[in-house]
């Protein structure tokens, strides 16, 4: 039987679980699962925003009125600007196990997004290098809880027929992340800035509310 269903697909309307045939279920009919993959599809999205703040730096880099702003940064402080987020994600990862066990997937993905609407306010306003560079640490602790998280809850409320489709898309939507910070810095190429501000990142605080 194993060997048959390694080599063979399932009959139309049925999908393979442990060795066994099942019917699939049309969520779309019932009112509750309808529900749950919207939740499962705004999973899926907290990697979209992964990709667009990892991608930002490197928009941000060809923004002219940022070059003049912080004194057009280059060597170890370019460095530190591009590689302090996965700094401030491996912070978060020393914990994050403990979290994980302790108060469970929805209060880590809570406390995740909340370290990174902080740090994107905070990048947003920033009025120097330090206050910058400070806002990507915290951008990238509340990171690295959301999109470890994720995953696991999606692999763990996910149907069964659906589980595998719906992890591996939210393991993709990485790059629509990074495509959107593409267009938008391409759409703020021309902005003037007369404030302190930085406009660039305060889009994907908006996104986020």
């Amino acid at each position: 039987m194993s060997e048959q269903m390694g080599t063979s697909k399932p009959p139309n309307g049925h999908f393979y679980l442990a060795g066994r045939l099942f019917p699939r279920v049309k969520w779309w009919r019932s009112p509750k699962m309808r529900t749950l993959y919207f939740y499962i599809l705004v999973l899926i999205l907290t990697n979209t925003a992964n990709g667009f703040d990892n991608s930002m730096m490197n928009g941000l880099q060809t923004l002219s009125y940022w070059q003049e702003y912080f004194d057009h940064p280059r060597g170890p402080t370019l460095g530190l600007f591009n590689c302090v987020m996965s700094v401030g994600a491996l912070a978060g990862l020393l914990i994050l196990p403990y979290m994980l066990d302790y108060w469970g997937r929805r209060i880590c993905l809570v406390t995740g997004s909340l370290f990174m609407l902080l740090g994107v306010g905070l990048q947003s306003g920033s009025v120097n290098f330090s206050m910058f560079v400070g806002a990507r640490f915290i951008l990238g602790f509340g990171d690295i809880l959301v999109i470890c998280t994720a995953p696991l809850l999606i692999t763990e409320i996910a149907p069964a027929q659906d589980r595998a489709i719906l992890v591996t898309i939210a393991g993709a939507t990485y790059h629509s992340g990074a495509f959107i910070a593409a267009w938008t810095t391409y759409g703020t190429l021309r902005i003037k800035v007369r404030s302190k501000g930085i406009i660039h990142p305060s889009i994907s605080l908006a996104a986020r509310n």
